[in-house]
């Protein structure tokens, strides 16, 4: 906000604090409804607007502003993004040529420390800019190796993509120092039954399983790497832990369906 000096001054608006509680209270109500929200602080004419992007309560906001034609997105950091509402006055901001918000981003060892460039991926992932923020995940990468969350979400996308190849380099650097989790474990499982490497994959979900033993997803492929490998005994185990923590989970009818076909076939 104060880059826009001297041709805009920050306010703090001393009447806020004699509104009553009741018109802050509907304000607050009408968070989750933005086309409301904005329309109850018409009268204020507030035509520059600051949103804390880590508040899961601003999110909505958040998505309606960048989405409107109405304002537009002229600054963002680690924890804030600023919209300009385009009114007469405005006009010398509003019409610059639409910028990328990682165009000015700095990755960095310094910059990945103090945790910017996450924040930054993590708003391009909340406003649906997923291709932005996985370039932003790469460049986080490429400064830092070990970044372990960031290879996560990253390695999930690259998956998503198809491209297995690049997502099993990301994992193998994992592997060959200590950074590696049960999520990596989990993706390196896929990684492998799609290569054909059964032993593999069986390896690496167990450890998945070790590391975390009350995700029920991890235990659901286990169960089923266990029906491919045609250890229906293992198998029934999984079935009973995928049951324990879920009893609903919608897989478990697939499951008994293989189970009971596997038993058939058994002599």
């Amino acid at each position: 906000m104060y880059r826009l000096a001297p041709d805009y001054r920050p306010l703090f608006d001393g009447r806020w604090e004699v509104y009553d509680q009741e018109k802050l209270f509907a304000l607050y109500q009408a968070l989750s409804r933005p086309a409301d929200y904005l329309r109850m602080l018409a009268p204020y004419g507030i035509n520059l607007y600051a949103v804390d992007y880590r508040l899961s309560m601003n999110l909505r906001l958040l998505r309606y502003l960048y989405r409107s034609a109405e304002w537009k997105l002229v600054f963002a950091d680690a924890r804030t993004v600023l919209f300009l509402r385009r009114v007469p006055g405005n006009e010398r901001f509003a019409e610059l040529p639409q910028e990328r918000i990682t165009d000015s981003l700095k990755v960095n060892p310094g910059t990945v420390a103090r945790q910017n460039p996450q924040s930054v991926m993590n708003l391009l992932i909340l406003l649906d800019e997923k291709e932005a923020a996985m370039d932003v995940a790469r460049r986080i990468l490429k400064a830092v190796p070990g970044e372990r969350q960031v290879a996560e979400l990253y390695v999930g996308y690259l998956i998503q993509k198809g491209r297995l190849q690049a997502a099993g380099k990301v994992i193998d650097r994992f592997f060959a120092g200590e950074g590696i989790s049960a999520e990596l474990f989990s993706q390196r499982a896929f990684l492998r039954m799609q290569q054909g490497d059964l032993g593999g994959a069986l390896a690496a979900m167990k450890e998945a399983v070790r590391l975390r033993p009350g995700n029920v997803g991890d235990h659901f492929n286990l169960a089923l790497l266990y029906l491919e490998k045609g250890d229906v005994k293992k198998a029934k185990m999984e079935v009973e832990q995928v049951k324990r923590l879920d009893p609903g989970h919608q897989g478990l009818a697939v499951l008994r369906e293989r189970i009971a076909v596997a038993d058939r076939k058994i002599p």
